[in-house]
C-alpha cells in the first residue's frame, strides 16, 4: 500500500478552517505513515493547543478509505461535541454515539467504515444496546496520583500496539 499524502488530503478536504500542518503535525504525521499504517491501537501525545485533534481526523479518514471502522474517543461529552465540530469544520463525516443514542443505522454505518463515530471513552461499539459506563468511584486516569494533569513532553510521540 502506497503511503499516504496527509497534506493533500488535506487541502483536498477543501476546508476553510484547516488549510495547512503545522510543523509538529507534519512530523507525526510522516511518522504514522513510515511505522504505524497497520497499527491497530494508535495514541498520539503532544502538547496542548499543538493541533492533535486534527492529526486523529486525518488518521481517522485514511483508516476509514482503508475500510477500518473508527472510534474516536473522548474523555467528556463536550470533548466529543468538539470533536465532532472540528470534523464537521474539515468535512468529515461523523456519528455520535451516546449511553441512550445507540445503535441502528448509526451503529451500522460505524462498522461499515461510512463514518467516524464518536463517542466518550465509557461508551464503546460492542454492539446494540452494549454500553459500558465509567466507574463512579476512583480517580481519573487524567490525574497524577498528586491530584495534578498530567502534562505531555515538549516532543510529539506517535506510538502503537500491533
Amino acid at each position: 500500500m502506497a503511503k499516504p499524502d496527509f497534506e493533500q488530503n488535506l487541502v483536498d478536504f477543501g476546508s476553510a478552517t484547516f488549510t495547512e500542518l503545522r510543523p509538529g503535525q507534519a512530523q507525526v504525521l510522516a511518522a504514522y505513515a513510515d511505522q504505524h499504517l497497520d497499527t491497530a491501537d494508535l495514541a498520539i501525545e503532544m502538547p496542548t493547543g499543538e493541533g492533535k485533534t486534527l492529526l486523529a481526523l486525518l488518521i481517522a479518514d485514511h483508516a476509514l478509505s482503508r475500510g477500518w471502522s473508527v472510534a474516536y474517543l473522548t474523555g467528556t461529552r463536550q470533548l466529543a461535541e468538539r470533536v465532532e465540530k472540528e470534523a464537521e469544520d474539515l468535512g468529515l463525516e461523523t456519528l455520535r454515539f451516546a449511553a441512550k443514542d445507540y445503535g441502528g443505522a448509526k451503529l451500522d454505518d460505524y462498522h461499515q467504515a461510512q463514518a467516524v463515530g464518536v463517542m466518550n471513552y465509557w461508551v464503546t461499539p460492542a454492539g446494540p444496546g452494549r454500553s459500558r459506563r465509567r466507574p463512579r468511584s476512583g480517580r481519573s486516569d487524567r490525574r497524577a496520583a498528586n491530584g495534578r494533569r498530567r502534562r505531555s513532553g515538549p516532543r510529539p510521540r506517535v506510538v502503537g500496539r500491533r
